[in-house]
């Protein structure tokens, strides 16, 4: 690759403020000469200390120090380093200024703020080091807002600091500039915080081969008398530590065991591991210093105390050899009597001359059981690849990530411990759980960290920044041609083809088969893994792709997401293009690809009971699919515990399946970035408007998409995402509050879609058509909600000054047909809905075209329609969807009641089965609801009313849940009616009264049916006259409803009644009138049953 000049980064970095206290008055005491000398002895003191936690000091402004660390790579600890630096040059200052009080009269105090965040850090060879963002102010204002001698830090350094050092919080500061109040925290010591880590506390999950494995070395180690190496290897927070402990907890009494880790910076760190194993012998010691002669006991003696790689030795210095000699014949001593196990932790720290002490102990320590456990991250193979090999009792052991059933119990131990101590159960704590679960791909330090986070800050909180710094630092360690090439794998996505990496690094990197060995580099450093399609790789964390992604500059990340969608583009044969400026909007929104034209979000109803299929009024509401949440923690925006761009309904690009150029998901995920990211760094950007209206379009293309196939979560996100992008006055706000209406609608949400059409109308203020659509549709929710009866006389008059306004005239008469079928009057309702499909069909809009159509299939369950036609309906329709079973449900629910009034029974069964499949399989839930209680209308047609009633109520309770009170109790009117027909009288009496009771609007059919119902039990219970009452009030509202096996039915039930009064003529008279609605309809079935009941002269129609 190319040689560059250095660029500007974006990266996570921590910075120090320190200022003198009272500056000006001492300004105003000392000559100027003497100030110089003063403050360069202030500065020295402060960059020293900086200097030795390995700070760089980005500039002096004045008597305040400016240090930012994390540059040019970044550590883990860095927020540690930088507090240690601000309590080294507090102590420091204080030493200068007790020896400048006797001789200058001045005592120097100084104050310390510290912050992390995201900046951009410009770092040119012979230019000043510049660090831009928001995080250096906060630093600064920290420091101002700190009392004398204090050191005050920034919530993320609280975090990424603690159990590490002792803080304490303060009241949430107002600091100048700041919008809102900022929380801080005092240092109070640099003792590490001893607070419960509930990791420590759970079971070891999922780690029984590997304790094996180390059990094993043991016994090698102690029945051979021989040393024995293993080495644990594992990414950070994989719980190498944590195994390790536990193994050493189970070991028996008499085992020896040190313990050192290796630090990253510092004095005195080569030998310092071995200096806290000699610190922890404690009484041990005296055990083993009458078996050492006296050059080891004065070597190892040295370790503890002078720099820890040398010693004074009559003035010579104690060479690596002799000091590998004093430490194997410590290690024998020890284990002379006794097995000795020996952990050096954190060994990929370790200077190269510990790492060849080790060795040399490995290799000439004999005869004595000694384990050497060396836990090291993979890194420690990189500087010393040759580790381990050639010794004779030597393994290693990598650990890796949890399975997913694993995390999943891990989580929840950790959860359950949270809560007990809390002593309160979380709030959606199975979801909290499940989130944490997949985001934390089986790390159990993240998934700690993760599940902390998320249950203090909600479901938003940002990635936390213990995670962003481990990450970060091993990024920080790759070589500049890697980071750019992770970089663009990231804008890609978690999944990318080796095609789509070459094609994005062509433009600005040189060098072509480069890439595969950088990408091969990669694989070798565990960034990435090979997938098994050719060609396919992905990244081996998310949470390493989400940090590559928030660390590239996004200037840099817009680029490269257009360009991705420019080339999905052009591969799709221009899905998604530009709308050509100033291009008229169309009332259908964007255009359709033509496999998407044909099918619709489902119904607008449900028939007169239900409203539970499709994406109308009602309809159903699928569970999140996951490929509309997992994934992303960007890309607009900061990191967070989130799906895809931070929000659900992304699906961003690919995960799991195999990755397809052309997705259309990947085209909406690259244009939206693109967009938002260039609106928060270029602004100004002429090109950015329409670049705005692409995203716009292709993000309510897909949301649209999305509603077509009732993935209703993901079509609300993408929609709403949509309608958010579309600026003030474009007409397209219009169509597109009507489907983020009925997608919310849809899911049983009443507010969603009001503020839909309130956002609207302030979109639009001034137009006319806006507004009156809006009311429409404000009545269509009133009444799908069963708040009021609609008010459609006012909205006629106010539609008839519009005559060519297609739009809302269609929708119009969609209100119409819901208000008709609530009133039983299907008819005209389907007289509505042919209307409407003519005003669609004007449009050219094949979104309101297939929800009239299925409307239109679904009434003809109940209106005079013949049965004939509607199934020629059905099938026209089923043929249409066949390729999209989520629109084929309510199709083939509609079929199968009208097979069963035809008589075919076996028939209406087996489709209903296929429907309860597709639903099933879709996690349509509500669409289950539809095809249950069309179910409970076969089997009560089969005479099977012990079933049918048990699914009404099933039924019910499902509509209840989502407010949908109406069509609930009708269902539970039916469960009534099955209870009457199972001779269980008095049960089906007091299902009646407890629903009078309770109150509440019933559709009119229900309003038949509990009339027919109470008849039947008055002339049961031999109330005649009550029977008789009742059945005038039936007759009386039979009027109300053209549906002609509704009518049927309760005519049936007051023939019964008539003639067990001896009302022989009535009875005859209604059961007449039955049968001919029954012919009339096609019905054969209860037409048959009643032709018998007549013959037979029963007074029983059951």
């Amino acid at each position: 690759m190319s040689t560059r000049a250095p660029r500007p980064v974006r990266r996570n970095v921590v910075v120090l403020f320190i200022d003198l206290v009272g500056s000006t008055e001492l300004a105003e005491r000392l000559d100027p000469e003497l100030l110089q000398h003063v403050l360069e002895r202030y500065y020295q003191a402060c960059t020293s200390g900086i200097g030795e936690h390995g700070g760089v000091v980005e500039k002096f402004i004045g008597d305040a120090v400016m240090a930012v660390f994390g540059i040019p790579i970044s550590s883990e600890d860095d927020a540690l380093r930088a507090i240690r630096a601000a309590h080294t040059a507090l102590a420091r200052v204080r030493e200068l200024s007790e020896g400048l009080a006797p001789t200058h009269g001045i005592s120097l105090e100084v104050h310390c703020g510290v912050s992390a965040g995201e900046a951009v850090v410009i770092d040119t060879p012979g230019s000043d080091l510049r660090v831009i963002g928001d995080t250096v102010n906060t630093a600064a204002r920290l420091q101002s807002a700190a009392g004398t001698g204090e050191i005050l830090v920034g919530d993320e350094i609280a975090r990424m600091a603690r159990g590490q050092a002792r803080l304490e919080s303060v009241p949430p500061l107002m600091l100048k500039g700041k919008r809102g109040p900022v929380r801080a925290w005092r240092l109070v010591s640099l003792e590490p915080d001893t607070g419960r880590r509930y990791l420590d506390t759970v079971p070891l999950i999922g780690r029984d081969d590997e304790m094996d494995q180390l059990r094993q070395a043991y016994r090698r180690a102690t029945r051979g008398s021989r040393c024995c190496v293993v080495t644990l290897l594992g990414t950070p927070g994989i719980g190498k530590s944590r195994l390790v402990r536990d193994f050493v907890h189970e070991l028996p009494e008499e085992v020896t065991v040190l313990s050192g880790r290796c630090r990253s910076y510092g004095a005195g760190i080569t030998y310092r591991p071995v200096a806290e194993m000699m610190e922890s012998l404690g009484g041990g010691w005296s055990r083993v210093a009458s078996s050492l002669e006296s050059e080891s006991m004065a070597t190892l003696s040295g370790l503890s105390t002078a720099d820890a790689s040398r010693r004074p030795r009559g003035g010579e210095e104690a060479g690596v050899q002799e000091i590998a000699r004093a430490v194997r014949t410590l290690f024998e001593a020890l284990a002379r009597d006794r097995p000795l196990v020996v952990v050096w932790e954190d060994l990929h720290w370790a200077e190269p001359t510990l790492l060849d002490l080790i060795d040399d102990i490995a290799t000439w320590l004999v005869d004595v059981p000694v384990l050497l456990v060396c836990v090291a991250r993979p890194e420690l193979l990189e500087s010393r690849p040759t580790w381990g090999g050639g010794l004779a009792c030597s393994s290693s052991l990598e650990l890796g990530a949890l399975d997913r059933t694993q995390t999943e119990f891990l989580v929840a131990a950790l959860s359950a411990l949270r809560n007990a101590d809390a002593e309160v159960v979380a709030h959606g704590a199975d979801a909290l759980c499940l989130r944490v679960a997949e985001s934390s791909d089986g790390n159990p330090l993240f998934a700690e960290l993760m599940l902390e986070t998320l249950a203090e800050e909600g479901e938003d909180a940002p990635l936390p920044p213990t995670i962003q710094a481990l990450l970060g630092a091993r990024l920080d360690r790759l070589g500049l041609g890697e980071r750019e090439v992770l970089e663009r794998a990231a804008t890609i996505g978690h999944v990318f083809t080796f095609d789509q990496l070459r094609w994005l690094c062509q433009e600005d990197m040189d060098g072509l088969p480069e890439v595969d060995e950088v990408l091969l580099r990669l694989v070798r450093h565990r960034m990435v893994r090979r997938r098994e399609a050719p060609g396919s790789f992905q990244f081996t964390q998310t949470l390493t792709r989400d940090t590559v992604y928030a660390m590239t500059r996004k200037e840099l990340r817009a680029s490269w997401h257009l360009a991705l969608a420019d080339r999905l583009s052009t591969r799709a044969g221009g899905a998604g293009s530009p709308h050509p400026p100033g291009a008229p909007s169309t009332e259908a929104l964007p255009p359709k690809r033509q496999e998407d034209t044909d099918g619709s979000p489902g119904p607008l109803w449900s028939g007169p009971t239900s409203g539970a299929q499709g994406s109308g009024p009602g309809g159903a509401r699928p569970r999140p699919r996951p490929d509309g949440h997992r994934g992303t923690y960007g890309p607009p925006g900061h990191p967070a515990i989130r799906g895809p761009a931070g929000r659900p309904g992304v699906r961003g690009p690919n995960h799991d399946a195999p990755y397809e150029e052309s997705s259309h998901g990947d085209l909406t995920h690259h244009l939206e970035a693109a967009c938002l990211l260039r609106r928060e760094v270029r602004p100004d950007d002429p090109l950015l408007p329409a670049l705005t209206v692409r995203a716009a379009r292709t993000l309510v293309d897909e949301g649209t998409q999305a509603l077509h196939r009732n993935d209703l979560p993901a079509a609300v996100a993408l929609l709403e995402r949509g309608r958010d992008l579309l600026p003030a006055g474009d007409p397209d706000h219009r169509p597109l509050a009507l489907r983020i209406c009925d997608a919310g609608l849809a899911r049983g949400d009443r507010e969603r879609p009001l503020a839909a059409l309130e956002v609207a109308e302030r979109m639009l203020p001034d137009d006319r058509r806006t507004g009156l659509i809006c009311a429409i549709q404000r009545e269509m929710l009133a009444v799908r909600f069963g708040t009021r009866v609609a008010a459609l006389d006012p909205l006629r008059e106010l539609l008839a000054a519009d005559p060519g306004d297609d739009l809302a005239w269609c929708r119009f008469h969609q209100l119409v047909a819901l208000t008709r079928t609530g009133e039983g009057r299907f008819g005209a309702a389907e007289t509505a809905l042919r209307d409407g499909l003519a005003r669609a069909r004007s449009l050219g809009d094949r979104y309101e075209e297939g929800r009239l159509l299925t409307g239109l299939c679904e009434l003809a369950q109940w209106s005079p329609t013949p049965l004939s036609e509607g199934l020629a309906l059905c099938v026209e329709l089923a043929e249409r969807y066949g390729a999209d079973r989520a629109l084929l449900v309510p199709v083939l629910v509609a079929e199968a009641r009208l097979l069963a009034l035809a008589g075919d029974v076996t028939g209406a069964r087996a489709t209903l089965d296929t429907a309860g499949q597709h639903a099933s399989d879709l996690h349509l839930g509500m669409a289950g609801t539809a095809v249950n209680q069309v179910r409970g209308l076969v089997e009560s047609l089969d005479g099977r009313y012990a079933r049918a009633e048990a699914l009404f109520r099933q039924c019910a309770t499902a509509l209840h849940r989502t407010g949908l009170g109406e069509p609930a109790r009708t269902l539970e009117v039916y469960a009534a009616r099955e209870l009457l027909r199972q001779g269980l009288l008095p049960e089906a009496g007091r299902a009646l009264d407890r629903l009078e009771a309770e109150g509440g609007r019933l559709q009119t059919r229900a309003e038949l049916v509990m009339l027919a119902v109470r008849t039947r039990l008055a002339s049961l219970g031999g109330d005649h006259p009550a029977a008789l009452s009742f059945a005038t009030l039936a007759e009386e509202h039979l009027g109300r409803t053209d549906d002609p096996c509704l009518r049927g039915d309760v005519l049936s039930d007051l023939a019964t009644a008539y003639r067990s009064a001896g009302e022989t003529a009535k009875a005859a008279d209604a059961a007449e009138r039955a049968l001919h609605g029954y012919i009339h309809k096609g019905a054969d079935l209860p037409a048959a049953r009643l032709r018998g009941w007549l013959a037979a002269g029963e007074e029983d129609t059951r």
